[in-house]
Protein backbone atom coordinates (compact mmCIF):
# COMPACT_ATOMS: atom_id res chain seq x y z
CA UNK A 1 0.00 0.00 0.00
CA UNK A 2 1.51 3.97 -0.71
CA UNK A 3 0.25 6.75 0.05
CA UNK A 4 -2.22 8.83 -2.86
CA UNK A 5 -3.07 11.92 -2.57
CA UNK A 6 -7.10 12.21 -1.46
CA UNK A 7 -8.27 12.99 -4.86
CA UNK A 8 -8.40 11.04 -8.02
CA UNK A 9 -5.33 11.69 -10.76
CA UNK A 10 -8.21 12.82 -13.34
CA UNK A 11 -9.58 15.22 -10.18
CA UNK A 12 -10.04 18.99 -11.71
CA UNK A 13 -9.50 21.94 -10.00
CA UNK A 14 -13.05 23.20 -9.46
CA UNK A 15 -14.29 19.33 -7.72
CA UNK A 16 -11.24 20.19 -5.30
CA UNK A 17 -12.75 22.80 -4.18
CA UNK A 18 -16.18 22.29 -4.25
CA UNK A 19 -15.07 19.49 -2.21
CA UNK A 20 -13.22 21.65 0.20
CA UNK A 21 -16.51 23.90 0.74
CA UNK A 22 -18.62 20.43 1.74
CA UNK A 23 -15.77 19.22 3.82
CA UNK A 24 -16.37 20.09 7.71
CA UNK A 25 -13.48 21.03 10.40
CA UNK A 26 -9.35 20.56 9.33
CA UNK A 27 -10.03 18.69 5.95
CA UNK A 28 -12.04 21.72 4.16
CA UNK A 29 -8.93 24.03 4.73
CA UNK A 30 -7.07 21.09 3.99
CA UNK A 31 -8.49 20.54 0.55
CA UNK A 32 -8.50 25.06 -0.13
CA UNK A 33 -4.75 24.84 0.71
CA UNK A 34 -4.03 22.20 -2.10
CA UNK A 35 -6.77 23.69 -3.93
CA UNK A 36 -4.39 26.95 -4.44
CA UNK A 37 -1.00 25.75 -4.06
CA UNK A 38 -0.99 22.11 -6.02
CA UNK A 39 -0.05 22.19 -10.05
CA UNK A 40 -2.34 22.52 -12.13
CA UNK A 41 -1.86 19.36 -14.09
CA UNK A 42 -3.80 17.38 -12.18
CA UNK A 43 -3.44 14.64 -14.06
CA UNK A 44 0.64 14.38 -12.90
CA UNK A 45 -1.27 14.22 -8.76
CA UNK A 46 -0.45 9.90 -9.63
CA UNK A 47 2.54 8.65 -8.64
CA UNK A 48 5.14 8.87 -10.85
CA UNK A 49 7.31 5.75 -10.50
CA UNK A 50 5.84 4.52 -13.42
CA UNK A 51 6.95 6.99 -15.61
CA UNK A 52 10.47 6.06 -17.15
CA UNK A 53 13.18 8.52 -15.95
CA UNK A 54 13.61 10.25 -19.12
CA UNK A 55 9.69 10.92 -19.17
CA UNK A 56 9.90 12.50 -15.86
CA UNK A 57 10.51 16.64 -15.28
CA UNK A 58 13.64 17.70 -14.57
CA UNK A 59 14.15 18.77 -11.10
CA UNK A 60 15.64 21.85 -9.65
CA UNK A 61 18.20 20.88 -6.41
CA UNK A 62 19.23 24.12 -4.63
CA UNK A 63 22.61 22.44 -2.48
CA UNK A 64 25.95 22.55 -1.28
CA UNK A 65 28.12 19.81 -1.98
CA UNK A 66 29.61 19.16 0.95
CA UNK A 67 26.15 19.41 3.12
CA UNK A 68 25.23 16.23 4.63
CA UNK A 69 21.69 17.12 4.21
CA UNK A 70 22.13 17.46 0.60
CA UNK A 71 24.24 14.58 0.69
CA UNK A 72 21.13 12.68 1.74
CA UNK A 73 18.76 14.06 -0.97
CA UNK A 74 21.15 13.39 -3.74
CA UNK A 75 21.34 9.71 -2.84
CA UNK A 76 17.35 9.37 -2.83
CA UNK A 77 17.50 10.96 -6.18
CA UNK A 78 19.76 8.35 -7.21
CA UNK A 79 17.79 5.53 -6.31
CA UNK A 80 14.87 6.62 -7.83
CA UNK A 81 16.43 7.85 -10.58
CA UNK A 82 14.95 11.18 -10.96
CA UNK A 83 16.99 13.69 -13.50
CA UNK A 84 17.20 16.83 -11.76
CA UNK A 85 19.82 20.20 -11.96
CA UNK A 86 21.95 21.31 -9.16
CA UNK A 87 21.86 25.00 -8.45
CA UNK A 88 24.88 25.53 -5.85
CA UNK A 89 24.33 27.56 -2.92
CA UNK A 90 26.99 29.39 -1.45
CA UNK A 91 26.45 28.74 2.11
CA UNK A 92 29.97 30.54 3.27
CA UNK A 93 28.65 33.98 1.42
CA UNK A 94 25.57 33.98 3.12
CA UNK A 95 23.44 33.13 0.05
CA UNK A 96 20.89 31.15 2.23
CA UNK A 97 20.14 34.48 3.74
CA UNK A 98 19.49 36.09 0.41
CA UNK A 99 16.09 37.47 -0.22
CA UNK A 100 16.08 35.84 -3.22
CA UNK A 101 16.88 32.01 -1.48
CA UNK A 102 14.36 32.73 1.06
CA UNK A 103 11.30 33.24 -0.77
CA UNK A 104 11.89 29.08 -1.46
CA UNK A 105 12.98 28.20 2.14
CA UNK A 106 12.09 31.12 4.40
CA UNK A 107 14.49 29.00 6.85
CA UNK A 108 17.65 29.92 4.78
CA UNK A 109 18.88 25.90 4.84
CA UNK A 110 19.74 24.11 2.03
CA UNK A 111 18.57 21.74 0.48
CA UNK A 112 15.49 22.67 -1.19
CA UNK A 113 14.24 20.91 -4.12
CA UNK A 114 11.29 22.08 -6.63
CA UNK A 115 9.75 19.53 -8.80
CA UNK A 116 7.17 21.57 -11.31
CA UNK A 117 5.73 24.06 -9.18
CA UNK A 118 6.06 22.53 -5.97
CA UNK A 119 8.64 23.76 -3.75
CA UNK A 120 9.69 21.18 -0.34
CA UNK A 121 12.80 21.86 2.14
CA UNK A 122 14.08 19.80 4.92
CA UNK A 123 15.85 16.44 3.75
CA UNK A 124 12.99 14.02 5.50
CA UNK A 125 9.98 15.56 4.23
CA UNK A 126 12.01 15.61 0.34
CA UNK A 127 13.39 12.07 0.52
CA UNK A 128 10.04 11.00 1.91
CA UNK A 129 8.01 13.03 -1.17
CA UNK A 130 10.51 11.26 -3.55
CA UNK A 131 9.92 7.36 -2.27
CA UNK A 132 6.20 8.15 -2.05
CA UNK A 133 5.83 9.39 -5.89
CA UNK A 134 9.20 8.09 -7.65
CA UNK A 135 10.70 4.82 -5.63
CA UNK A 136 9.77 1.53 -7.28
CA UNK A 137 9.00 -1.70 -5.19
CA UNK A 138 9.89 -2.15 -2.35
CA UNK A 139 10.94 1.15 -2.28
CA UNK A 140 12.87 3.54 0.89
CA UNK A 141 10.37 2.99 3.60
CA UNK A 142 8.07 0.56 4.40
CA UNK A 143 4.32 0.86 3.97
CA UNK A 144 1.87 1.70 6.09
CA UNK A 145 0.73 -1.90 5.99
CA UNK A 146 4.20 -2.82 7.97
CA UNK A 147 3.48 0.23 10.28
CA UNK A 148 6.29 -0.85 13.19
CA UNK A 149 8.65 -1.26 10.56
CA UNK A 150 8.29 1.90 9.07
CA UNK A 151 8.03 3.78 12.31
CA UNK A 152 11.92 2.23 13.26
CA UNK A 153 13.05 3.85 10.12
CA UNK A 154 11.80 6.85 10.76
CA UNK A 155 13.27 6.86 14.31
CA UNK A 156 16.64 6.12 13.33
CA UNK A 157 16.17 8.68 10.32
CA UNK A 158 15.36 11.26 12.76
CA UNK A 159 18.53 10.21 15.35
CA UNK A 160 20.50 10.59 11.98
CA UNK A 161 19.79 13.68 11.42
CA UNK A 162 19.11 15.35 14.94
CA UNK A 163 22.46 13.49 17.05
CA UNK A 164 24.44 11.30 14.57
CA UNK A 165 25.47 13.74 12.12
CA UNK A 166 25.90 16.61 13.52
CA UNK A 167 28.19 15.41 15.78
CA UNK A 168 30.12 14.08 12.87
CA UNK A 169 30.22 17.33 11.46
CA UNK A 170 31.10 18.86 14.75
CA UNK A 171 33.70 16.49 15.29
CA UNK A 172 35.27 17.04 11.54
CA UNK A 173 35.12 21.30 11.60
CA UNK A 174 37.25 21.09 14.87
CA UNK A 175 39.50 18.76 13.53
CA UNK A 176 39.81 20.68 10.58
CA UNK A 177 41.42 23.47 13.06
CA UNK A 178 45.17 24.39 12.83
CA UNK A 179 46.04 21.63 16.02
CA UNK A 180 46.97 24.99 18.33
CA UNK A 181 43.37 25.88 18.49
CA UNK A 182 41.58 22.83 18.51
CA UNK A 183 39.56 22.19 21.56
CA UNK A 184 41.13 18.50 22.88
CA UNK A 185 38.12 18.21 25.28
CA UNK A 186 35.59 18.92 22.75
CA UNK A 187 36.58 16.42 19.84
CA UNK A 188 36.96 13.80 23.05
CA UNK A 189 32.92 14.28 24.05
CA UNK A 190 32.22 13.93 19.92
CA UNK A 191 34.23 11.58 19.72
CA UNK A 192 32.37 10.05 23.06
CA UNK A 193 28.74 10.93 21.44
CA UNK A 194 29.14 9.45 18.28
CA UNK A 195 30.51 6.14 20.12
CA UNK A 196 27.21 5.57 21.93
CA UNK A 197 25.34 5.61 18.80
CA UNK A 198 27.64 1.90 17.58
CA UNK A 199 26.07 -0.36 19.78
CA UNK A 200 22.11 0.97 19.03
CA UNK A 201 23.39 0.40 15.29
CA UNK A 202 24.97 -2.97 15.84
CA UNK A 203 21.68 -4.43 17.87
CA UNK A 204 19.79 -3.33 14.49
CA UNK A 205 22.01 -4.77 12.14
CA UNK A 206 22.82 -8.05 13.94
CA UNK A 207 19.75 -9.24 12.11
CA UNK A 208 19.28 -7.91 8.84
CA UNK A 209 21.64 -5.93 6.38
CA UNK A 210 20.29 -2.59 6.30
CA UNK A 211 18.39 -0.30 9.01
CA UNK A 212 15.29 -0.93 7.30
CA UNK A 213 13.56 -4.67 5.73
CA UNK A 214 15.50 -3.77 2.64
CA UNK A 215 18.19 -0.32 1.86
CA UNK A 216 15.83 2.88 3.48
CA UNK A 217 15.42 6.15 4.31
CA UNK A 218 17.78 5.59 7.27
CA UNK A 219 20.37 4.00 5.65
CA UNK A 220 20.42 7.11 2.74
CA UNK A 221 20.34 9.92 6.45
CA UNK A 222 23.25 7.87 8.16
CA UNK A 223 25.22 6.99 5.06
CA UNK A 224 26.92 10.89 4.42
CA UNK A 225 28.60 11.24 7.87
CA UNK A 226 28.62 7.48 8.84
CA UNK A 227 31.12 6.97 6.07
CA UNK A 228 33.02 9.85 7.31
CA UNK A 229 34.15 8.02 10.93
CA UNK A 230 37.44 6.19 9.11
CA UNK A 231 39.37 9.34 8.18
CA UNK A 232 38.16 10.88 11.39
CA UNK A 233 39.47 8.43 12.94
CA UNK A 234 36.66 6.91 14.84
CA UNK A 235 36.67 3.27 14.27
CA UNK A 236 33.66 1.10 15.04
CA UNK A 237 35.90 -1.64 16.04
CA UNK A 238 35.45 -6.10 16.36
CA UNK A 239 32.54 -5.25 18.97
CA UNK A 240 30.92 -3.54 15.67
CA UNK A 241 31.65 -5.96 13.27
CA UNK A 242 28.53 -5.54 11.66
CA UNK A 243 28.65 -1.78 11.37
CA UNK A 244 31.35 -2.24 9.88
CA UNK A 245 30.00 -4.95 7.37
CA UNK A 246 27.21 -1.93 7.03
CA UNK A 247 29.64 0.80 5.89
CA UNK A 248 31.28 -1.11 3.34
CA UNK A 249 27.58 -2.10 1.76
CA UNK A 250 26.71 1.82 2.06
CA UNK A 251 29.90 3.00 0.36
CA UNK A 252 29.83 0.63 -2.33
CA UNK A 253 26.30 1.20 -3.49
CA UNK A 254 26.31 2.81 -6.75
CA UNK A 255 23.44 5.65 -5.72
CA UNK A 256 25.91 6.66 -2.87
CA UNK A 257 29.44 6.37 -4.59
CA UNK A 258 28.03 8.74 -7.03
CA UNK A 259 27.19 10.94 -4.47
CA UNK A 260 30.50 10.41 -2.47
CA UNK A 261 32.93 11.22 -5.40
CA UNK A 262 30.44 14.40 -6.42
CA UNK A 263 31.07 15.74 -3.05
CA UNK A 264 35.04 14.93 -3.29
Amino acid sequence: MRLVPRWSRHAAPDAVLDAAGAAGGPDRWLLRWAALHAPHDWSSLGRRASLAPGERNEMQLYDHPDCPYGMKVRIALAETECDYETVRVDLAAGQQHSAEFLKINPFGQVPVLIDDSLVLYDSTIINEYLNEWYASEPGLLPDLEHAPERARVRLLEDFADRAFTPAVMALEAEQAKPEGERNGERVSALIETIEKALPMLERVLSEQQFLGPNFSLADIAFAPAALRLERLGVDPGEAHKNVKDWLTRLAGRPSIMTVLEMAA
